[in-house]
């Protein structure tokens, strides 16, 4: 602030005494300094007390309302920030994005989370050949489990319905092989004639099957497809139109193939077509048997070459 000085032989006061008393406060400048007499210097004081009571009062001194403060510019602070503590560095890490979002997921603030970002994104664990092997065991076990052990009974619808006699059968199947056995009695092919040959038909006989035995083994093509081979005995009865007879047995071995159809979980109808060649016969070639028109009718043995069967089935484990 100025102080007091002399002007024109007068005082000069600083220009905020006329606003504000609070900057009349007395200060020697140079001019003051050059005041030697105390008469000038009372006159001078007397002067300046003089302005400062005419001077307007403040709005504090009059009670008035105080003026708002003159708008000032933000500070701006360039110093640089110290780093954060560590536990406030921690706190401030985001939470890790879920496994299936880590695809969208901001990058990892630290090492340990890039870490575990890593191990979420990780791939899923490759297919059965890396699997350990009692896992791929089980695998296998599953996947073979149609071909389980299903034991069976079977009624050759046939033999019941068409030939007037009988037939039972077992079926066993385990893994990929298949074993049979069938028992068929009292068989009156007459009743079928197309069963027949020509010359027996020509020569009016009579042919029956008292008994015919015998089973097959194979394999499962498909659980419900498979093909035997089977080994077969067959024995005859051949009446004339006289009362003459003649009885003898052959053994056939041949192919066979079947499908079981499944009506429900255990009942299934079983179509199949046999090839069953004679390899072997006991008949005796010098028989004379009577042909309905009274000539001589001599009989050759009788094949079963195809036999065409359904057979009715229960099996006692379900697929």
């Amino acid at each position: 602030m100025g102080g007091i000085g002399w002007v024109n032989g007068g005082i000069s006061v600083p220009n905020g005494c006329y606003r504000d008393k609070s900057f009349c406060e007395w200060e020697p400048t140079p001019h003051a300094a050059a005041m030697q007499s105390p008469a000038a210097a009372a006159s001078a004081l007397l002067s300046l007390a003089i302005l400062c009571a005419l001077a307007p009062p403040s709005a504090a001194d009059a009670g008035g309302p105080t003026p708002a403060p003159a708008p000032t510019r933000p500070v701006v602070r360039t110093s640089v920030a110290a780093p954060p503590s560590a536990a406030a560095a921690a706190a401030e890490l985001p939470t890790p994005a879920p496994v299936h979002q880590a695809a969208t997921a901001p990058a990892a603030a630290s090492p340990a989370l890039a870490a575990s970002s890593a191990a979420a994104e990780l791939p899923a664990p490759a297919p059965s050949s890396t699997l350990a092997p009692t896992e791929r065991a089980a695998s296998s076990t599953t996947a073979a489990s149609r071909y389980t052990l299903r034991p069976s009974v079977m009624l050759g619808l046939g033999q019941w319905i068409v030939f007037g006699g009988g037939n039972v059968a077992a079926q066993v199947k385990t893994g990929r092989m298949v074993f049979e056995y069938s028992h068929g009695q009292a068989l009156h092919y007459n009743r079928l004639p197309q069963s027949l040959t020509d010359a027996e038909r020509d020569a009016d006989i009579e042919l029956e099957c008292p008994w015919t035995t015998g089973g097959g083994a194979g394999v499962q093509i498909t659980p419900n497809l498979h093909v035997l081979i089977e080994v077969k005995a067959h024995h005859y009865l051949v009446r004339d139109t006289v009362g003459d007879k003649l009885e003898y047995t052959t053994f056939t071995i041949g192919p066979g193939i079947f499908y079981d159809y499944y009506v429900t979980r255990r009942l299934y109808l079983q179509p199949s077509l046999r090839w069953w060649p004679t390899i072997a016969s006991t008949l005796d070639e010098d028989h004379k048997l009577t042909a309905k028109d009274g000539s001589e009718y001599t009989h050759a043995r009788h094949d079963l070459v195809p036999f065409v069967n359904v057979s009715l089935g229960w099996t006692f484990d379900g697929r």
